[in-house]
């Protein structure tokens, strides 16, 4: 495993782009066949995948981001929020396929992750930002998306949302009736990740209106 994980490390990062597609299709056959094995070398391949995840060609840097965010689905959870910075970054990526990659992992977290209740703050925004993708077809996928990650947060909660799912509150008087109302795992979630979203949501917002922070 050692010498594996040593020659993707270099690999990950080699100068012909067939050679890094392959090592990211290895790397991920490793993390889903041996990742009780695997997990512990996972801050040693990181350096490789941040850097491949600036190349100039969208396939790399789609590629790199799936085996990145699986690589740290199996990592010990401070990997992920230490790194969470880097991570985003793809978000403002200029090529769909990349884009499409991160929501793909970002939604696969939110539904099974196994620490997720713990980064719901931090992962909640990343989707958010993608509801009003210029790609039509991303934006309406991650509101579908968040609609099934809610009924996943409902079906794990059951018990203590029982009440609310057995008398659902009607919609605010000043609800607009052209706007439909998220389910109620939606707003559970947003409820009780509010305040440590915040930062991400902010962070989100300026980005999309290329402001400089004061």
């Amino acid at each position: 495993m050692p010498e594996i994980s040593l020659i993707l490390s270099r690999t990950l990062a080699d100068p012909f782009v067939t050679a890094r597609l392959v090592a990211n299709e290895i790397l991920r056959h490793m993390i889903a066949t041996y990742p009780y094995s695997f997990h512990q070398y996972a801050e040693f391949m990181l350096p490789a995948l941040f850097t491949s995840s600036n190349h100039q060609q969208s396939k790399v840097r789609a590629s790199t981001v799936t085996s990145t965010w699986q690589l740290l689905k199996i990592a010990a959870p401070e990997h992920l929020r230490k790194n969470m910075s880097i991570l985003v970054q793809r978000t403002f990526d200029e090529s769909a396929v990349v884009r499409t990659a991160l929501m793909i992992e970002v939604v696969d977290y939110l539904k099974t992750y196994r620490d997720r209740y713990s980064f719901f703050n931090l992962l909640i925004p990343i989707l958010f930002g993608m509801f009003d993708d210029e790609d039509p077809v991303i934006a309406d996928k991650s509101k579908r998306e968040w609609n099934e990650i809610g009924a996943v947060f409902e079906k794990e909660n059951e018990t203590d949302l029982k009440e609310e799912m057995d008398y659902p509150v009607s919609p605010p008087q000043a609800w607009p009736d052209s706007v439909p109302r998220s389910r109620l795992g939606c707003r559970e979630l947003c409820g009780r990740n509010l305040m440590g979203m915040m930062n991400g949501l902010a962070n989100d917002a300026k980005g999309k209106c290329n402001c400089k922070q004061k």
